[in-house]
């Protein structure tokens, strides 16, 4: 807003007077007018309820509740916000405030059809002549320009903007490096429940490796690299892990969920090469939020989740949000699978420059047969056999984090923020049973029991100083940070003899002592340090150029208590990145990257008894990104030759781990997240990874491909709410396509691929949102790997049947 006033200013009262007259002008203009113009005959009032958010979903909320065809481009009101609409109103009185100060009004079509028209604030308020003797009021010219979209507004099923890439709040279509957002909206409408579910339709993922684990461990494959521990991030910073105590999500408790494919060392320093996945909290939203949920589904599963938020007092400078969660119940293989989940946020505004958000959770898991039903494979044949011994395998984790995300405003250019969280992770009971190998008769299988204790805990902190330089033709939206990180953690482990297994006649529920041989009592500690820069350039009329620099130094120390044995490491690298794209004004951007990567790792190689060399990966990447102008989708399309030394490979029936030489990983990876039409929101990806070890000690694996890693990867996915008769109802479907994998690194054990159909069907009400979702709807049985004595199965056919009720 820009206020031009003559040399001798009137007294503070007329001014103000002027000033208020002059905003109202502008905010009402010619669309207040319009309404007012030719009164409207009286007509029916309705209540509503409409939560605030972006205006484009707003008005098609009050649009379909009013039950009035609205046709308008979504992507002319990017960046506006809606406060919502309570109370009682009629059609046009909706419509003319949701739409006030917009720019925009309601256009009548006829046949009680209607759009939107743009409208043009008025150049100037000039107030008329003051009779003589009294002051000359001021002329007040009003610019009402809507304020370019932020991170904020991006609510919708197809994700704009992410700050993810680069640190900052960037178009997705401007990031250089493929990213995939699931936005709330999509994870509500294909019902996910866990953050594996979140990621079954999005590029470059191969999920549920070992199938469904009643640990709740994220078992993925990211670019052909195991992301399970290594790729975990939450709110911009990671969260570390050590052996079997690693942080868990309930996805209900997030925003969205986004994947970052490719090295990322640049702004994350401990960076998994094959890319990250990142978990966004629910945050205040400054408005009343009042939403609670009940559920009940198969496997004896019944769930409710509340969500609640508000602004405290009326100068609106604190909001706060609560969000819980419980379930009770089994997973697909009836293991018992019990949750408990809290979380709480609050946002308080210090001064009209300085934000600050406290964010805190606690978790508490409960699961049996931990073994995760690995069926014995004693032939060709795989059989349902289960080894485990569901009176001793058990999970027992609890979790917490504390933290805040600070911003302070120096200036109109420039940004200080600093992201920090302490997290806890305990587990107090891990009993596990394990394969000791088949007798010669065939039929006996051996079997040794084990049971841990683990607890880690973690304090990261990142510290950022971003702001926009001008320089001759070129503007620098530059970013320095200086983050800290500190792991400490516990782990030990018993073990002992369990009885025998006779696969032909299973007796289960045998007495044996409870493990007490000691085989492992480990601490360890890592502190890690880390300086980056970055610079986005954009130059002449649409080029942007990215480039990174960072500089990593980590020291780990593991103290072995068994033997008084100390290991000490000193890792320091440099990771950076280059990338170039141009921005067609068709919405078409090609680019193209360079970008390496530095892991430390926490543990010792069971192969060797030393400590974990780091990883380090290098990447060239070749991308297109489309978003026609005024359309909600986006169409992404890379082509990447990543290189990755010191991969760690873990045995999933042992649990040892080591690392391989160099593994490259070459593919395609195309995404497609469009709304084609109203009610419309369509999905689709496809990956080729080319995955392959190309150095190795071990002479079998040279040149094969490694285990769990697919060569094709395929899913679609597509909902529809309908409109007229059967307004409020809306259906969705998946197909998921896993190619053929190996569960050896000899590629000797083939696991062949499968397809699998995903449905949902929905009915909404202006409060009310009934949901039946159903996974795996054909019931189709596969294995998900094998390996040379066992088989893990994978998720059989699942439903939940929800109602949601929002106040």
């Amino acid at each position: 807003m820009s206020v031009r006033r003559s040399s001798a200013p009137p007294p503070l009262a007329r001014t103000a007077r002027a000033l208020c007259l002059g905003l109202a002008f502008a905010a009402l203009g010619p669309a207040a007018g319009a309404l007012a113009a030719e009164p409207a005959p009286p007509e029916a009032r309705a209540d509503y309820d409409i939560p605030a958010g972006p205006l484009n979903r707003v008005l098609a909320q009050f649009a379909a509740q009013a039950g009035v065809p609205l046709s308008f481009d979504p992507a002319t009101l990017d960046g506006l916000r809606s406060p919502g609409l309570r109370g009682r109103f009629g059609m046009r009185e909706g419509f003319a405030r949701l739409l006030a100060g917009s720019g925009h009004a309601l256009v009548d079509k006829g046949s009680r059809s209607y759009s939107l028209g743009r409208v043009a604030a008025p150049a100037a308020v000039t107030p008329p002549p003051s009779p003589a003797g009294t002051a000359q009021l001021p002329e007040v010219r009003v610019n009402a320009d809507p304020a370019p979209p932020t991170l904020a507004d991006d609510t919708g099923f197809v994700a704009r903007r992410s700050a993810m890439g680069t640190k900052t709040d960037t178009a997705l279509v401007e990031t250089p490096q493929a990213i995939s957002v699931i936005s709330r909206q999509e994870m509500d409408a294909r019902g996910v429940q866990t953050v594996t579910e979140a990621l079954r339709y999005v590029p470059g993922v191969a999920i549920e490796t070992y199938g469904p684990d009643s640990k709740g461990y994220d078992w993925l494959m990211i670019r052909g690299f195991n992301g399970q521990a290594t790729s975990d991030y939450r709110d911009g910073l990671r969260q570390a892990s050590y052996s079997y105590a690693l942080f868990r999500t309930e996805p209900y408790g997030m925003e969205r969920i986004e994947v970052l494919r490719g090295p990322s060392s640049v702004l994350y320093g401990q960076a998994e090469a094959g890319g990250l996945v990142s978990r966004t909290s629910k945050r205040p939203t400054g408005t009343r939020l009042r939403e609670v949920e009940a559920g009940a589904g198969t496997h004896e599963v019944k769930q409710g989740a509340f969500d609640i938020g508000d602004v405290a007092g009326e100068d609106g400078r604190v909001a706060w949000r609560l969000t819980g969660f419980a379930r009770d119940g089994n997973n697909v293989f009836d293991d018992r699978n019990d949750r408990a989940y809290l979380a709480g946020a609050v946002r308080w505004k210090l001064s009209g420059d300085t934000e600050i958000t406290f964010l805190a959770d606690y978790l508490r898991d409960r699961s049996t047969l931990t073994n995760n039903w690995s069926w014995t494979w004693p032939g060709p044949v795989p059989t349902h056999i289960s080894y485990s011994e569901r009176g001793f395998d058990r999970f027992h984790q609890n979790q917490g984090s504390v933290g805040w995300e600070l911003e302070h405003r120096i200036g109109e250019q420039w940004r200080l923020r600093q992201n920090a969280r302490v997290g806890d992770v305990d587990v107090p009971v891990f009993n596990k049973t394990m394969l000791n190998g088949l007798r010669a008769d065939g039929r006996t299988l051996n079997r040794y029991a084990f049971r841990r204790e683990e607890n880690l805990r973690q304090v990261a902190i990142d510290n950022q100083l971003a702001g926009r330089v001008a320089l001759g033709d070129t503007v620098h939206e530059l970013l320095l940070g200086l983050d800290l990180s500190r792991v400490k953690a516990h782990a030990q482990r018993w073990i002992g003899a369990e009885p025998t297994l006779d696969l032909l006649a299973p007796v289960y529920g045998q007495a044996f002592a409870l493990p007490a041989t000691a085989q492992l009592d480990s601490r360890v500690a890592q502190y890690q340090s880390g300086i980056y820069l970055q610079d986005q350039v954009r130059f002449g009329e649409r080029w942007l150029a990215t480039l990174g620099g960072r500089w990593d130094r980590a020291r780990t120390t593991t103290d072995n208590r068994l033997n008084g044995q100390r290991q000490a490491q000193r890792d320091q690298a440099f990771s950076g990145r280059a990338a170039l794209s141009y921005g067609f004004a068709s919405g078409l951007v090609p680019y193209a990257s360079y970008a390496t990567s530095f892991l430390p790792l926490i543990g010792t190689n069971t192969a060797t008894g030393a400590a974990f060399e780091p990883t380090r990966g290098k990447q060239f990447e070749l991308g297109l990104k489309y978003q026609p102008p005024g359309s909600d989708s986006l169409y992404t399309a890379a082509l990447f030759d990543l290189r990755k030394t010191n991969a760690a490979t873990t045995d999933g029936l042992t649990g040892f781990t080591r690392q391989v030489g160099e593994t490259r990983s070459r593919g395609l990876e195309l995404e497609a997240k469009t709304s084609p039409a109203r009610r419309w929101n369509l999905v689709f990806n496809y990956t080729y990874n080319d995955v392959e070890v190309t150095r190795s000690d071990v002479k079998s694996e040279l040149g094969r491909r490694p285990a769990l890693v697919p060569r094709h990867i395929a899913s679609v996915w597509s909902d529809y709410r309908f409109d007229g008769a059967l307004a409020g109802f809306g259906v969705g479907a998946g197909l998921r396509y896993v190619g053929k994998t190996y569960g050896d690194a000899a590629n000797q054990i083939a696991v062949g691929g499968r397809t699998l159909l995903d449905l949902a069907l929905y009915y909404e009400l202006p409060h009310w949102r009934f949901a039946l979702n159903v996974s795996n709807a054909l019931d189709k049985r596969y294995l998900s790997t094998c390996a040379s004595s066992a088989c893990y199965w994978g998720a059989e056919r699942s439903a939940l049947l929800s109602a949601r009720y929002s106040f």
